[in-house]
């Protein structure tokens, strides 16, 4: 029988702002076992991270927390002071933020920072605490001797493996890793779940794992809590909340996800939008988004009841769970079928040919460079091979999804479409005309046939605009109509994108958003125009997953009815398998796979491809795996790429003409395409 380690009892924390209290936390009351992860899920907002600085007592000073306490080994967290809660952080508790370069002194070395964090703790001296450290770096797959580098010499992944190393230096009782793997591409995301699931199996700490991503709660968490605007509304066994779930806001988030293994799955949205937490209404907190609420939702809130074994609900209506369950999919869903996207009618109106792209980007750092003489200049430049001889189509009422691990010339590829660069070399044709040679004032012209929503929605959007006016901007910058023809435009462009009713929105500004009402504003501002050629640069990476499967939805549907060619950046294959019709799969400036969708996710030929499909965690909660599979190494040096098949120093399979001769992108069957020596010859 594991120990309790860490218990929460009716905690509840406040924000002070100016003229109004926030209720960030609600009373919420959950227990971490010696030894176990706990994951904690729910949409920004919900007061997830807000929980976890409570337990380090890192709340900003506008933070009170209000009543309750936090048990840590049985001591109240909530009463110690500044100099007690010191001997607690790091030795006791310690943290994994999200962003790993924000946690990192940039002007300090990462040897320089451990030594800080151990050196308050123990009597270690400095060499002793640099010895400790290089075991830790080889512990986490790093290079000992890259603990005297700066941050800035680290990968995204590197430096989360930096971060996690500096958590368990002290062999903490308690890891609290918020969001560790959420801006990792695929590859890298599956290399630190298996360290902290390596981590936690060594050290016999436990975790509180915070993530909107229920598939990494799939991988590694024991145990489970679901948070929403502040409220616990069920928590226990994952197998038991997920496979089994009694409230309706978990069953409406096991369906927004969507999976590897069934990618065309219908995926559910959940209407509307969290409640405000300032000075917030009596009973259930779900209460207007609940498609099965009662007159005692509004009334009364519910309090946590035990449905099963360690499984626990706060739902009024928790009796008919199985009846709900039954009905959810079909209340929620806002998606239909797009097996058959394709119509004759357009399956060969090509809109973009892209032939032998490339965009190489020259490096002039270097001092002596410019001492040289001008004639020996280009030749001591490095080159970066950012996009190499790439070649694709992309038909009226398509979307191609171009997927791969973060570096390998995805967006530089897109920006290449959109002329926002100028090709090295290779052809660009939009509906038949090349792009790629055009001179300045045509390319503005093309431009408005051709436009981008980006990845984050809320710096995409000019705080100082309404949305209207957002909205309106392009037909301004394209001299488009008089005011009223621009206002009736905007108008029918609010209505597309699911803005309504329109007049509650088109004169709010961006902060008074929330993060899916931004993301179709940018889409709005993008569609506008009507254009032929749309780009989305990982359009829902930022979104929360209850509103992701709405955008995804609103992306499809859009294309199918204005006939646009999509291109959909993503590093997420269970995201592309359900809203492309085909995928390119991009590794070192080069597509080593393209297909449809489901052949290239189903019967993968390439390795890479292979890799990237085993590295997906998957929502599936009675088939956790003992580690995902990862590659080895990381992607090649793009000023000093390996000769022959760019892939060759991590492929398995490997052969002496893999590394003589570099392979071509040939077909293997009808819109199937490989660049491989050894797969489908």
């Amino acid at each position: 029988m594991k120990e309790k380690l860490l218990e929460i009892k009716n905690l509840k924390i406040c924000y002070e702002l100016v003229g109004s209290i926030a209720h960030a936390v609600d009373g919420i009351s959950l227990k971490v076992m010696g030894g176990e992860c706990f994951g904690l899920v729910g949409e920004s907002g919900s007061g997830k991270s807000t929980v976890a600085k409570s337990i380090l007592k890192l709340l900003p000073s506008n933070a009170r927390i209000i009543d309750g306490n936090i048990l840590l080994k049985n001591r109240d967290i909530t009463h110690m002071n500044e100099k007690q809660i010191r001997n607690v952080r790091w030795k006791e508790v310690s943290f994994i933020t999200q962003s790993a370069m924000n946690a990192l002194n940039p002007v300090a070395r990462i040897s320089d920072q451990m030594i800080e964090t151990i050196r308050i703790h123990t009597s270690l001296q400095r060499d002793e605490i640099l010895e400790k450290g290089k075991q830790l770096f080889e512990m986490v797959g790093l290079n000992k001797n890259r603990i005297f580098d700066f941050p800035h010499q680290f990968s995204g992944g590197m430096r989360q493996r930096a971060i996690i190393a500096m958590a368990i230096a002290l062999n903490p009782s308690l890891i609290i890793a918020d969001e560790p793997t959420t801006a990792l591409d695929v590859i890298m995301q599956a290399q630190i779940i298996n360290l902290l699931r390596s981590v936690l199996k060594d050290s016999n700490s436990s975790m509180i794992l915070i993530t909107h991503d229920i598939s990494v709660v799939a991988e590694i968490c024991q145990r489970v809590g679901v948070m929403y605007a502040g409220s616990l509304m069920e928590y226990g066994d994952t197998y038991n909340v997920f496979n089994n779930p009694f409230h309706p806001y978990t069953m409406g988030l096991k369906g927004a996800f969507p999976s590897i293994k069934d990618p065309k799955k219908t995926l559910t949205a959940i209407p509307g939008s969290p409640p405000s937490i300032i000075n917030p209404e009596p009973g259930c907190r779900f209460l207007h988004r609940c498609p099965f609420s009662t007159k005692q939702c509004k009334e009364e809130t519910p309090k946590q009841v035990k449905v099963g074994e360690d499984h626990f609900v706060s739902c009024h209506n928790f009796e008919h769970a199985e009846e709900f369950r039954s009905k959810t999919k079909g209340i929620f869903s806002s998606q239909v079928d797009y097996k058959s996207r394709l119509t004759l009618d357009n399956i060969n109106q090509d809109v973009v040919t892209v032939e032998g792209l490339k965009k190489w980007f020259p490096i002039k750092n270097d001092l002596f460079q410019w001492i040289m003489p001008k004639s020996r200049r280009a030749k001591a430049y490095r080159t970066v091979k950012a996009v190499n001889q790439v070649s694709f189509k992309i038909k009226k009422g398509e979307i191609l999804g171009l997927a791969g691990e973060s570096g390998c010339g995805k967006t530089t590829t897109a920006l290449l479409l959109l002329r926002l660069y100028t090709p090295t070399g290779g052809k660009i044709f939009f509906e038949k005309k090349d792009i790629a040679s055009l001179k300045k004032r045509e390319v503005g012209k093309f431009r408005s046939q051709a436009q981008i929503v980006f990845q984050d929605p809320y710096e995409s959007l000019n705080p100082r605009f309404t949305v209207g006016r957002t909205v309106e901007e392009p037909l301004i910058v394209n001299k488009i109509g008089s005011k009223m023809d621009r206002l009736a435009r905007v108008i029918e462009t609010l209505k597309k994108v699911k803005l309504m009713p329109v007049e509650t929105f088109i004169n709010k500004y961006p902060h008074e958003l929330s993060g899916g009402e931004r993301q179709r504003v940018g889409i709005a501002r993008a569609i506008v125009m009507k254009p032929a050629l749309l780009v989305a640069d990982e359009a829902v990476s930022m979104l929360d997953v209850s509103i992701r499967a709405g955008i995804l939805s609103l992306l499809r549907e859009l294309t199918d009815e204005m006939k646009m060619a999509t291109l959909y950046i993503s590093h997420d294959l269970s995201l592309i398998g359900n809203i492309c019709d085909r995928v390119a799969i991009m590794y070192a400036g080069q597509i080593l796979e393209m297909g449809v969708s489901e052949d290239v996710i189903f019967s993968p030929i390439h390795p890479y491809t292979e890799a990237l499909l085993a590295a997906v965690p998957t929502p599936e909660f009675s088939k956790r795996r003992v580690e995902l599979s990862t590659l080895r190494g990381e992607l090649p040096d793009m000023t000093n790429l390996p000769a022959g098949c760019s892939f060759r120093p991590r492929c398995q399979f490997a052969e002496e003409t893999c590394g003589r001769d570099e392979p071509p992108l040939r077909k293997i069957k009808d819109e199937h395409f490989v660049a491989c020596h050894i797969r489908g010859c």
